[in-house]
């Protein structure tokens, strides 16, 4: 089972991480992201 977690939504970027979990319960994979918000069209307006 994979989860994530918004860590971080600030105006231009977010931060998250994910683990995944085997049907055990043991962590099998970790990761992190960070990502840029880029303006949509309401944005732009």
């Amino acid at each position: 089972m994979a989860r994530s977690e918004l860590l971080h939504l600030g105006r231009r970027t977010a931060s998250l991480s994910v683990s995944v979990e085997n049907r055990q319960g043991q962590l099998v994979a970790h990761g992190t992201a960070t990502l840029i918000v880029l303006a949509g069209a309401a944005d732009l307006g």
